[in-house]
């Protein structure tokens, strides 16, 4: 017999992963953005874009709205350029980053200098209350080195995740859940889909508790905490399943 307990919370979620041409890094902070405004209002929040390479580095600001990738396993999947990140068509155009309160479109990081944007949101009556999702992309170009004229982007880019509007309760529930029905050891396999048909992005973390044939405790899966985008589903790992996730991960690695 098994029991699972499911705790929810409004929190963020997600990834920044840099693309890297040869001897070019970059850093940024945070990795994601959780903002939660009303209209209207004029929303501001520090975005921290460091050059961990060499040489100087001129970078492009591009916005990019993104949804939950289709794998259900909490990766992003930046959608077309045209395509707005919600109900506000509108909404990239009322996003600007200040440098020292001057507007830019660019920043330009020596090598290994670090500097502090700031990400101005303004949003007036017009707007349209719901889930905007986008990337913060910062995009640096440069010369291959084979001489060829070609040219090669590198760059790394933060998340933003923007509820305009009031709160919504979460509607989180259990959309697949498969288990063994009996094992004599462990570990226990398992397989959890969660589902969320909410308007808003949620967190969800819990615990799977495993019980023997006399109804005693014998065992217990702590399931990491882990955002479900609004209208989206998302298979929960254990920490035991994110453990051999890294172990393979850096085995591929090498």
């Amino acid at each position: 017999m098994k029991k699972f307990g499911l705790l929810i919370g409004l929190l963020l979620f997600v990834f920044a992963k840099p693309v890297l041409a040869s001897g070019v890094n970059f850093g940024v902070y945070p990795p994601i953005t959780q903002i939660k405004a009303s209209v209207p209002s004029v929303v501001e929040s520090k975005i921290t874009i460091s050059n961990q390479s060499q040489t100087p580095q001129d970078l492009k600001i591009i916005l990019r709205s993104f949804k939950a990738s289709n794998e259900n396993n909490g990766q992003v999947e930046l959608l077309p350029s045209d395509s707005p990140p919600g109900g506000d068509s509108a909404l990239f155009e009322k996003i600007e980053f200040l440098d020292n309160d001057n507007p830019v479109k660019k920043v330009h990081l020596e090598a290994l200098e670090s500097k502090s944007l700031n990400m101005k949101i303004v949003l007036d009556k017009s707007s349209v209350a719901g889930d905007y999702y986008f990337s913060v992309i910062f995009m640096a170009e440069g010369e291959a080195p084979d001489g060829t004229g070609s040219k090669l982007l590198s760059g790394i880019a933060t998340n933003v995740l923007l509820a305009v509007g009031e709160n919504i309760a979460p509607k989180v529930e259990i959309a697949g859940f498969t288990t063994p029905f009996f094992r004599e050891k462990g570990p226990v396999a398992l397989t959890l889909l969660i589902s969320n048909k909410g308007k808003r992005f949620t967190r969800a973390s819990g615990e799977v508790v495993i019980t023997n044939m006399f109804g005693q405790n014998v065992g217990k899966l702590t399931l990491l905490p882990q955002n479900i985008l609004a209208n989206s589903n998302r298979y929960m790992k254990d920490k035991e399943q994110a453990k051999i996730k890294e172990l393979s991960k850096a085995l591929l690695d090498l």
